[in-house]
């Protein structure tokens, strides 16, 4: 498969910034928010998805699913254990609203990510999912994870 790095990390930023840009101007209005949950959430877990995509790629590996654990599995462990570490240390000192904190500090970094691993796959269809009430996202958790991967990629793989 023959994928173009910086179209990948163009995307990859483009869907970052989309749902930056809503959690900065959102109201946490309860109504606004139900309905707007989705693509945010759709945005900030696709964009986990092409960037955890382009570290494999460095690895010279490649996938096409879209579960984010799986993916992430895949990584080198240097990897694994920097993206962990840094996004368990920024979590820890943020103090966005949109966080689960005492659920993330008790189960940690990897569990957390399988609990996000399916968002984008399973929310693009919620009309179709009878699960509705059981969806839920800590979009802090997101937000700060598709901010390190971002981060980790520019200070470790700089294009030009």
């Amino acid at each position: 498969m023959d994928i173009d790095e910086k179209i990948l990390i163009a995307n990859a930023n483009s869907f970052r910034k989309i749902a930056i840009q809503y959690m900065k101007t959102v109201k946490l209005n309860e109504k606004e928010f139900e309905f707007l949950f989705i693509p945010l959430g759709i945005n900030l877990s696709f964009s986990a998805e092409l960037y955890l995509k382009f570290l494999l790629l460095k690895s010279k590996k490649t996938k096409t699913w879209h579960n984010l654990y799986e993916i992430y599995s895949l990584l080198d462990n240097q990897i694994k254990i920097d993206l962990n570490g840094i996004t368990t240390l920024k979590y820890k000192i943020s103090n966005n609203t949109f966080h689960q904190k005492t659920e993330y500090l008790t189960n940690g970094f990897e569990k957390t990510l399988k609990k996000h691993s399916k968002i984008f796959v399973e929310w693009r269809y919620m009309h179709e999912n009878k699960g509705y009430s059981q969806m839920s996202c800590d979009f802090g958790f997101m937000f700060i994870f598709v901010n390190v991967l971002d981060g980790y990629i520019r200070t470790n793989y700089p294009i030009g």
